[in-house]
């Protein structure tokens, strides 16, 4: 379903550890807020909470069961 190029450009290159980091810390920032809101220009308002299942960010890390990943993610 992917070519090398996949594998060899593009987000293959991003600097993994810093996505890692990143990702943790917006998943923390959203778990404390307990709930999202999204608005758009056309009228959307939306407030759906953050259940207690908790906040998946892909990251390209999936080094313990639970955690998800798609490479090339980030």
């Amino acid at each position: 379903m992917r070519d090398l190029e996949t594998f060899t450009s593009g987000g293959a290159l991003a600097d993994y550890e810093a996505l890692y980091a990143d990702g943790k810390a917006l998943a923390a920032l959203w778990a404390a807020g307990g709930m999202m809101r999204i608005t758009t220009a056309v009228g959307t308002d939306i407030r759906p909470p953050i259940t207690a299942d908790g906040v998946i960010v892909e990251f390209g890390y999936a080094t313990e069961p639970g955690m998800e990943a798609a490479f090339p993610d980030g």
